[in-house]
């Protein structure tokens, strides 16, 4: 929330108007309240962020949203909510995994093939120790090793998905998760600052970790931009993401690429670094107004906040 708060000071301090808007108040259902036509009418950016775990069960109602926005919101939407669902489901790790980028080797079985069938392909795979997480997980929820899985456990977590990402577990994780967040600017991806998130004991889950910034490699900048690039779930024109990374044996491998809520980690970083993220993100926010208004008008002028 750090940056959200600073981009909304620094955008005011532009001349902008930022409201903010939760968006199960926009769906259709919630059309007669006209807050996004309003919007609408007035607005340049409408900007999407979705904070939590989004699950499946909640995508048939963000798609129908999705849809209702697009048709009615005639300015420049950022991070674009069509791309935003395809991120919240882990079917892009094997979309990569199929193009040949380093991605941690990974497994799908649906919920209803049960424990077992995991466990036989994690040993048909050769993997000794495995990590089990659900296709459209977020925030680590039902994130575990899958020798600590019960057949009683298993039914639970099963329940709450329609399958699971089953990969080995690289004892990299225990020196550290490491992250690039970068901001798209006109479809370039610019790398701004990283972070790393060291476990406590052996787990896997990053979230029972300790955050601080670091500054990214060279090799992990241009992985994160290429990989960024080759988004399978959409051209980011303009839009901010994180892609997350483990480094084991010395390889570096792609973790997961966070579209969904990407700022973590901004408030342990520097005031520098928060002061070069929010210059970053206006650009990006002044880049997608102009684009309106170049559209709108064919003068290239960026058209009248609101």
């Amino acid at each position: 929330m750090a940056g959200t708060v600073a981009v909304t000071a620094r955008r005011a301090a532009a001349g902008w108007t930022v409201r903010l808007f939760d968006w199960r108040e926009l769906a259709p259902a919630h059309d007669s309240t006209g807050r996004l036509p309003r919007a609408r009418a007035t607005s340049d950016v409408l900007l999407h962020r979705y904070l939590g775990s989004l699950r499946e069960r909640h995508m048939r109602s963000v798609r129908r949203y999705v849809a209702w926005a697009r048709e009615r919101f005639a300015g420049a939407i950022v991070n674009d909510p069509v791309l935003l669902p395809y991120g919240c489901h882990k079917q892009y790790l094997f979309d990569y995994q199929r193009r040949g980028f380093p991605v941690v080797p990974s497994s799908y079985r649906p919920s209803r093939s049960g424990l077992a069938a995991l466990e036989e392909a994690a040993a048909e795979a050769g993997w000794h120790a495995a990590v089990v997480k659900p296709i459209d997980g977020e925030l680590c929820l039902d994130v575990h090793l899958l020798a600590e899985v019960s057949p009683q456990h298993y039914q639970a977590m099963a329940s709450r998905t329609s399958g699971f990402v089953l990969q080995p577990f690289l004892e990299g994780i225990r020196h550290g998760q490491r992250s690039v967040l970068l901001v798209v600017v006109g479809g370039e991806p610019v790398p701004v600052y990283g972070m790393v998130k060291v476990p406590s004991g052996w787990h896997a889950k990053a979230s029972l970790s300790t955050v601080r910034e670091a500054v990214p490699s060279s090799e992990e900048r241009e992985l994160a931009v290429d990989v960024l690039c080759a988004w399978p779930g959409g051209r980011i024109v303009n839009g901010f993401a994180r892609v997350d990374f483990v480094a084991d044996h010395a390889r570096l491998h792609v973790l997961e690429i966070e579209t969904v809520n990407p700022e973590g980690g901004l408030e342990c970083a520097s005031r520098g670094t928060q002061r070069r993220w929010v210059d970053h993100f206006s650009q990006m926010l002044e880049e997608s107004a102009r684009t309106v208004g170049s559209c709108s008008s064919g003068t290239g002028v960026p058209p009248r906040r609101g």
